[in-house]
């Protein structure tokens, strides 16, 4: 059974600075009982980082951080708020020691019934890590305001199954896929090509039934440019056999959406999209 998370608790990420792997955060720093920003915070100190919206338009989850020059803390609040005011859920707030990098709690997915938020510890690494969307995974329940720990932090770059009941996950050194059974606790490891010392592996999207998964390799990332370039596989969830669909291709595209089962849209060099067929490869620009 999952683990219950008393609210505002947050892991605080120890990152390396340079083109170096990225490492996991590892122990909870204690944080310093400072009052929250108030309202005449100033504009530069408390920002909005990121906000989502519930699919039924029910639901709004907003993530502010706050970066005072008096203090050596950063204060962080991740609210959800029901559209008709009468409920409303404050699931982290908190004031975190900095590091090299810092993590912000962000929310993630909806439920497909939107009865819950999935939200993550964002990490915002000093350092080189291109695929980076979220440390651990947290599940809000939006009816009773319980929270439920889903996955703890291990890895940078995360996937949530359309089915809500695998969680795909990316770790570092050499870049190995983790696939997460929700239901009953399994978890199966796939080692991924690593082509030269530094590649970086992400940007997972799972194909609409769940049965596989697609993903980016970055080649020499950081070495010039953001990378030099990439190649993109699709894993059978079930037998975790590999089909490299396009390699070490140098328009940089990587999988970000997979709505159609024979359909994966990529995205390149200055937001380009294009239309990949999983099952022949073909890829064929997008409008």
């Amino acid at each position: 059974m999952p683990k219950k998370w008393t609210f505002g608790l947050l892991m605080v990420i120890g990152l390396l600075a340079g083109c170096a792997p990225i490492r996991a955060p590892e122990t909870p720093v204690p944080v310093t009982a400072i009052p929250a920003p108030g309202a005449d915070a100033a504009p530069d100190e408390l920002e909005t980082r990121a906000t989502s919206v519930s699919p039924d338009g029910k639901w709004r989850a907003e993530s502010v951080v706050a970066f005072p020059a008096d203090h050596d803390e950063y204060y962080q609040r991740l609210t959800v708020t029901r559209s008709d005011g009468q409920v409303a859920w404050t699931p982290v707030e908190t004031w975190s020691h900095m590091g090299l990098g810092y993590t912000i709690a962000v929310p993630f997915a909806w439920s497909a019934q939107d009865e819950a938020l999935y939200f993550t510890n964002l990490p915002v690494p000093d350092g080189c890590a291109l695929f980076v969307n979220g440390f651990g995974l947290l599940r809000l329940d939006l009816a009773t305001g319980e929270i439920d720990e889903i996955l703890p932090g291990r890895g940078l770059a995360l996937a949530l199954s359309p089915q809500e009941d695998r969680v795909a996950e990316i770790v570092d050194g050499p870049p190995t896929l983790l696939l997460h059974s929700l239901d009953t606790g399994e978890l199966h490891t796939l080692a991924l090509p690593q082509i030269d010392a530094t590649t970086q592996a992400g940007s997972l999207v799972w194909s609409p039934d769940g049965a596989q998964i697609a993903l980016a390799l970055a080649h020499d990332p950081c070495m010039g440019g953001w990378a030099r370039a990439t190649s993109v596989m699709v894993v059978d969830v079930a037998t975790l056999e590999t089909t490299a669909l396009i390699s070490e291709d140098t328009r940089l595209l990587k999988p970000v959406a997979w709505t159609e089962v024979d359909g994966i849209t990529l995205e390149g060099e200055g937001a380009t999209r294009f239309r990949l067929d999983p099952q022949t490869g073909e890829i064929t620009p997008q409008q």
